[in-house]
């Protein structure tokens, strides 16, 4: 598997990196984990967007789909048509926000087909493995302020996995969840926190460590953080709880998992 971060900021975008995105690709499949702001530019340089077999929604927050909206017009009125539409798979209830989200946008008022002129929606059910291509997507519910969707990657062929916390709190059932993969790519949205463990719907970076010390992650890369918290300290803070590799998730830093 080939992981290239796309975008790594919380909620508000971060100088040179918009919200979450993460692209997948194995031999002939590629995925797209989340669509936040300002992950679109992002993904336009790493491939070619036509090139998409499907993209995967954690949750349903405007930090994680809102450039659904953006890739909607690179597909729909690009120079280069595009015939067709992109497998788009959402968490379940998913599909009534996203057509409440099309209301709004849609000056021509035909808010059913905004979003569907595109992408092929569907919700995946999270009891059960995804198949997309090469790549098979396992789920664990998260701690967050609205359902999220932890999931775990593997590749046909290969015992490697790719671990992806999406937003979550502090939650034990994770580490089980996540337990052995090559990468962990976690959020990190907190250097310290006053919330009750069980209160909060985001991990401190020391949590972030923790939850790949736990779970025995081989490298850690940290997503999902404020400028204004200094991401150095981040990395720091996750590295004192970990004792393998801690990184910060750039945009365009590229992780083989062999």
């Amino acid at each position: 598997m080939i992981v290239t971060i796309l975008g790594s900021a919380a909620a508000g975008a971060n100088a040179g990196s918009g919200c979450t995105g993460i692209l997948v690709r194995s031999g002939m499949t590629t995925v797209l984990i989340d669509c936040g702001p300002g992950v679109v530019p992002e993904l336009k340089r790493a491939i070619d967007v036509r090139a998409l077999d499907a993209i995967v929604i954690s949750h349903m927050h405007l930090d994680h789909i809102l450039d659904l909206v953006t890739l909607r017009a690179a597909y729909r009125y690009a120079p280069v048509p595009f015939d067709g539409r992109i497998p788009l798979w959402l968490p379940p209830g998913g599909s009534e926000i996203l057509d409440r989200l099309a209301v709004p946008l849609d000056v021509d008022h035909h808010s059913p087909l905004f979003f569907d002129q595109v992408y092929a929606t569907a919700e995946y059910n999270p009891i059960d493995s995804l198949q997309i291509g090469e790549l098979s997507i396992d789920f664990a519910r998260t701690q967050h302020a609205m359902a999220a969707w932890a999931m775990r990657i593997g590749s046909r062929g290969s015992d490697a996995a790719l671990g992806y916390s999406a937003d979550t709190g502090p939650i034990t059932t994770l580490a089980t969840f996540l337990q052995g993969v090559d990468v962990l790519i976690c959020e990190a949205t907190l250097l310290h926190s006053d919330i009750s463990p069980i209160d909060r719907g985001h991990l401190t970076a020391q949590e972030a460590g923790r939850l790949a010390q736990t779970c025995h992650a081989r490298s850690l890369y940290l997503t999902h953080m404020w400028d204004e918290l200094g991401q150095e300290q981040l990395r720091e803070s996750a590295a004192s709880a970990f004792s393998g590799s801690v990184e910060i998730g750039w945009p365009g830093l590229e992780i083989s998992i062999p």
